[in-house]
């Protein structure tokens, strides 16, 4: 039932009027455990192709091989809400991939500011790579599929976070016109890395002024089914 805004007659609680026109406008899925999670599932894997999206790039957190925190921007790449991973690219040579060698652990955070929504996830990841003998598929599908822009990052030499004497000191190997993307000939392709990370915590903050909402969604293991609990925003 929709609050009355009058308290005595001819008088007004603007305040209380105020949240019930907000109330009104509150999305459908407000106080709906089940229905946040599924809302912010569709919105990761529509950052995948709109690319003004808010989720489209998010921070990873890795931890340092001295025991500290590190954390950077990486792009989306893929979502599969099925299963409860996403996916994001990256260099073989970068720090990332040499700290989630000892440690798997990762803590991405995901802010869309129009959508007022924050997602932060606590997850291991998989690192899939084209340099064995035997590519994983997904591997090879995401570097043939990237944006030749993209590809011409794992090109660069010397490798990520090289010292370097000049702010120019680097460059990138050449492609033959035709062979971007091929695997067997792009130089890029040996660096080239998807990432896979598994979703076992997922919490939800949502922005409202007639409330926030928080959220977080637990597994225990592989793809079992996520169990939902509210929080104090």
């Amino acid at each position: 039932m929709r609050a009355a805004c009058a308290i005595w007659p001819g008088q007004r609680n603007p305040s209380l009027c105020r949240r019930s026109a907000a109330m009104a406008e509150s999305p459908d899925w407000y106080d709906d455990l089940g229905g946040m999670l599924r809302n912010v599932l569709e919105e990761l894997k529509d950052a995948v192709d709109e690319r003004d999206h808010g989720f489209r790039t998010f921070s990873v957190a890795t931890i340092g091989l001295d025991g500290a925190p590190r954390s950077r921007i990486v792009v989306l790449r893929g979502v599969d809400a099925a299963v409860g991973e996403v996916r994001f690219h990256t260099d073989l040579r970068s720090r990332k991939i040499v700290e989630l060698g000892v440690h798997e652990a990762v803590s991405l955070l995901f802010y869309d500011q129009d959508r007022k929504l924050q997602v932060r996830v606590r997850g291991t990841a998989r690192i899939l790579t084209l340099a064995d003998d035997r590519p994983d598929d997904r591997a090879a599908a995401a570097f043939a599929g990237a944006r030749p822009g993209s590809r011409v990052c794992y090109r660069v030499e010397p490798g990520p976070g090289t010292v370097i004497p000049e702010p120019d000191g680097y460059a990138h190997q050449d492609v033959a016109d035709g062979l971007d993307g091929d695997i067997a000939s792009d130089p890029g392709s040996d660096n080239f890395a998807a990432v896979l990370v598994a979703c076992n915590e997922i919490e939800i903050l949502y922005l409202a002024s007639e409330g926030h909402r928080r959220a977080r969604f637990r597994r225990k293991a592989g793809n079992a089914p996520y169990r939902g609990e509210w929080l104090t925003p």
